[in-house]
């Protein structure tokens, strides 16, 4: 539930930051009246949501590959999790999560 309702604020997002990305370049002044605090803020939201969204479309994948599988009681080594999640959260491709 987690990864469709970070894909759903991405959505939302995405026109929004091409919109604003055409009207700076279009108006040549790309200082203007840019709020840079809220453009930051705004790129930091979406990045973060596609993380989420990535993260969650990788494990959704792994769950259902695994689903008729046994897991071990052992606890997952705490730098091997870091790492798939640090490794997953910028892949967006289906292809790569399989």
């Amino acid at each position: 539930m987690i990864a469709a309702e970070a894909e759903a604020r991405v959505l939302q997002i995405r026109p929004r930051a091409h919109k604003e990305a055409r009207e700076l370049l279009a108006s040549g002044d790309r200082a203007g009246d840019v709020d840079i605090g809220e453009t930051i803020s705004e790129r930091v939201r979406y990045r973060e949501q596609t993380r989420l969204s990535n993260i969650g479309a990788a494990v959704s994948h792994a769950a259902a590959v695994l689903e008729d599988k046994s897991v071990g009681e052992d606890d997952v080594d705490h730098d091997w999790t870091a790492r798939f999640f640090n490794d997953v959260q910028d892949v967006s491709s289906e292809k790569m999560h399989a």
